[in-house]
Formats: structure tokens, sequence, C-alpha cells
């Protein structure tokens, strides 16, 4: 008999509702003694189980492709055009990156399907096309994109050679605009189930309704009348008055197609569903108020027929507008050197010299101590500073950071800890600069089994000045000390909103450092290591 190893990883690609993807394993050959014969693993997998949904041919498919940059050789730009979804283009940096593929010749392109990747959150972007390479159009505007899914379907109608996708942001910080595929369709492709209108009172900005969390974007426009935001019975509602009417148009559109339109009204002081009547027609939708005034939010278009548990569901829940990471860097976050400071000095608190704030001793305040050649907080275990201000959002999730400090610690315990710059206390979500003979995590915490790190010689240095760098992309960490690189990996952190930073204990007040602070900055960039 012949067997199959499937493994399922995230993103579905025929899919906005359930995501998976799968790397197969050639079939399983057994010897005569029943061990396993050696394998060879591959994308090819055991072929398609069910008949393509897809009717036309991929023209980005092997086609020629150029990129802003490419993270190193394992992620080329070229990936993100073989029809593979075991190989991934990803960037270098965190910003303004795009692709741009040849076609080779002018081409009818009416569908773009995206798989960026993670089918989980929402990314921004912006698909341009043209004929020449040098003037560009634009065929999906989605810089305001709130939706998540695997693909990313766009539609249009345009003739063009070239086409690029630039990313411009999205919904966490520390993930760039990789990208798993891009296909290009010169017709319609619409089999992906999607939703394909997603409107709450928040995407109003007074003029226009913005389709910010459906796929096929645009806006619902103000015709005649009047309407306005505002907050009712719990929820963000549109008031339109008597007389408005707001109406969308998309060519796609059609009664006769399979759908489900759906949106909440407020009647008799309660939520219901609304009685949308007639307002679909081939290509557009209106949405009228007639002689009453009406109360909607949650406007809801999928491009199939919901069954009766996904009706109700969305007539007792709230379309999800997820908030925009923020990628405003404020560059140094934390800064602090014992040099500010004369020695013998006792040290209540102390302003920060990164952003805006201080730190204030919860206990026994630290002495300013010179110890071989340099100055230092003096840390004897019973200190803790507790900062006034978060870690700003521009750290959260999986973001890139830079951290440098200079510690001296006369015997190093099993975990010691320097700065706790979270305070949540699940897998992945801690940033922590320890200092600890624990080989696996002495040196940073971000408690996870395999992401943290520690250095198995860090006992030699025991009564030693230690300059320890650690640098994150994204994706690698580094950690130097005293020039030496002792860990590299590639990680992936989930830092949550916390409330503040510990100095001398972690948010759990344990671990005490017994040592000396010279100085620890923490950068919400990365800065890689320069000797």
């Amino acid at each position: 008999d012949n067997y199959y190893i499937v493994y399922h990883r995230h993103d579905n690609p025929h899919s906005n509702r359930g995501f998976h993807r799968q790397l197969c394993i050639d079939k399983l050959e057994f010897a005569a003694d029943g061990s396993i014969k050696p394998i060879t693993p591959t994308h090819k997998g055991i072929g398609a189980l069910a008949k393509s949904s897809v009717t036309s041919p991929n023209l980005a498919f092997g086609k020629s492709v150029k990129a802003s940059s490419s993270y190193d050789s394992d992620f080329k730009a070229e990936y993100a055009v073989d029809d593979n979804n075991g190989t991934l283009w990803r960037p270098k940096g965190m910003g303004q990156e795009w692709l741009e593929i040849d076609l080779g010749k002018k081409e009818d392109i009416r569908t773009i399907w995206t798989q960026w990747e993670y089918g989980t959150q929402f990314y921004q972007y912006l698909i341009e096309t043209s004929l020449d390479g040098k003037s560009w159009d634009i065929f999906a505007d989605k810089r305001d994109n709130r939706l998540a899914g695997s693909p990313m379907v766009d539609f249009g109608n345009t003739e063009a050679r070239y086409v690029r996708v630039t990313f411009t942001g999205g919904q966490k910080n520390g993930f760039g605009g990789a990208i798993w595929n891009i296909k290009i369709f010169g017709d319609i492709e619409e089999s992906c189930p999607q939703q394909w209108l997603g409107l709450t009172a928040a995407d109003w900005d007074g003029r226009r309704w913005n389709n910010n969390e459906g796929q096929l974007g645009g806006y619902f426009t103000l015709k005649s009348g009047e309407a306005r935001s505002c907050r009712v019975d719990g929820r963000d509602a549109l008031v339109l008055q008597p007389g408005t009417v707001l109406e969308y148009a998309n060519p796609l559109l059609s009664p006769a197609k399979p759908h489900t339109l759906s949106a909440m009204e407020h009647i008799n002081s309660k939520w219901t569903a609304a009685d949308l009547g007639n307002a679909l027609t081939d290509g557009r939708i209106t949405i009228s108020s007639g002689d009453r005034q009406l109360t909607i939010t949650n406007l809801r278009f999928y491009n199939w027929k919901q069954e009766p548990v996904e009706t109700e569901f969305d007539l007792t829940t709230d379309i999800r507008r997820m908030p925009v990471a923020d990628n405003l860097l404020n560059g140094i976050v934390v800064d602090i050197n014992a040099d500010n400071f004369a020695t013998g000095d006792t040290i209540p608190y102390f302003d920060n010299n990164g952003v805006e704030g201080y730190f204030e001793a919860m206990s026994q305040p630290a002495v300013i101590t010179e110890i071989e050649g340099k100055k230092a907080f003096k840390f004897d275990g019973s200190q803790v500073y507790m900062s006034s201000f978060a870690l700003p959002a521009t750290l959260r999730d999986n973001a890139p950071y830079t951290l440098e400090m200079w510690i001296l610690n006369p015997e190093i315990a099993e975990n010691e800890c320097i700065a706790d710059f979270t305070t949540s206390h699940d897998e992945l979500e801690k940033i922590m600069a320890v200092n600890g003979t624990e080989p696996r995590c002495g040196v940073m915490q971000h408690y996870g089994w395999y992401e943290d790190a520690g250095w198995k010689d860090v006992k030699n240095l025991e009564g030693k000045w230690q300059h320890v760098y650690v640098c994150f992309d994204g994706r690698m960490e580094r950690v130097y000390i005293n020039d030496n690189l002792v860990s590299e990996k590639d990680i992936q952190l989930i830092v949550k909103p916390s409330q503040y930073i510990t100095l001398g204990r972690n948010a759990e007040r344990d671990w005490p450092f017994t040592g000396y602070l010279h100085s620890l900055k923490l950068w919400d960039e990365y800065i890689p290591y320069n000797k």
C-alpha cells in the first residue's frame, strides 16, 4: 500500500473563511522488514484532489520579475510567480516594498490574486499596471483595506504588460509585504468565497461610505440627502435622514448570482435584521431611507448564499474593524546612562532619555558606583524600577528592535533580569534582557522554547564588563556579547500591549539582578551590529 503525509499550515488559496496550506511528501514505501524507505520532500504532492475552480491560465506564471529588495537567496522575487505555495518572496524591509511582473507582452487583465504571507491578518497595498513600465495606472487601491484573507482577489478591466504590487502597511508590525504567489488572469475569476462588501459606521467619511472591510473596495456615494455617524445602543451606526440615497456600483454585482446581502437596522430601540428589499440590482446596491430616518450598520455582501447559521452569526456580530499597525517609529525608546549622575548619588527616580517619561524605584533605590572604570547603577537584588510609560505600539507583534547594554555581574546566577520591557506573560509575548547561566534562555527571554537565547560560556564573564547587543529585523534575531555572535535564530514574536517596563527584576518581580548597569538602550527599529 502507498501512504502519504500531508503537512498543514496557514492559508488556503481558495477560501477566505478557512486557512491552511499543505506541503506534501511523496508516497511512503516500505522495505521487506517493515521499515520506511528514504523519502524525498517535494512540492509536487499527490496531485489535485478535485477539479480546479479556476478556468483561466495564470499569466504571471514563470514570468520575469523584479522587486524593491529580497531578504536573501531563500526568498527570491521569482518565488512570487512560481505557482508554488512552498516558496515565498520576502523583502528586506518593513516599509513600502514592491514587486513588478513583466508579462512579456500586452495582455488583457481582469483578475489578480495576491497570496500574502499570512491570510489571517490584513495587508494594505496598491496594484498598478503599465504598458511600458514607466507610466502607471491604478488597478486596485487597497491602501485602506481592513479585510484579511488569502488570496486577496482584485478585479478590473485593462490591458497591460507590467503589473506592480506595492505593500503599504498592515494589521501587525514586523510582518512586511511577503508574498507566496501573485496570479494574474485575463478573465473574471470569482470562485473564491469572499466578503465582497463590509462596512460599519467607522467607514463613513462625511460624503462616502468606504468599503474597507470588503474585497471589492470602492465606496457608497451619497447621491442625495445627508447622513452622519454616531453611537447607538452599543454600536457605531450610520444615520440616514429622510430622503437620503447611498449608491455602490460594481459590474460584478448581480441578483442572479449566488449572494447574501445583509445589514443591521435600529428599529423600536433595538438592533434587528435590516429589510433591504430590492437594494441589489445589476451592477449596483442602493440604500434609500425613503420618508423615514434609517439607522444601519454592519452592511455585508458575500458572493455565496449563506447557511442559516452564518446568517444568524452576522445578525448578532459586528464587523471587526482592526486597527492598522503603528509604524511611526520613535527611534530610541529607552535610554539610560549612569554617566548622567555623580558617583555616590542615590537615585529614587530618573528621566528616560528616549520617549517621554521616567523610572521610579519601587523599593530601595540604587546608588551610583564606579567599578572597573565605568559608572553604574548598583543592584543588590532589592532594587526594582518601574517606568511611567508603556512600551510603544511600534514594538508590538513581531516588530524589529535593537537592544544595547553594558552590565557587570560579580556572580551570575541561573536567571537574573536586567530589564523586562513587557508585562504580558504568555508564550512569545515577552522581550526581557537577562544575565544568567541557563544555557537555553540566559541572555534573552521571549517565553518561547526555541526563540529564547542563552550562552554556555556566560559564567566566564563574572566580574567583567559585558557589552550586550541584540538586533532583530522581524525574522532573524542576533545576539552579540563583547563582539562575539553568541546566538542567531529565525524567530517570530507576538508582543502584546504592555503597561510598563521594569529594571532589576521582571514584571512578575522574580529573577533579581545583583550587579551593575552602566547603560541601557532600546530602539524600535533594526540597527545591524557594527563593531
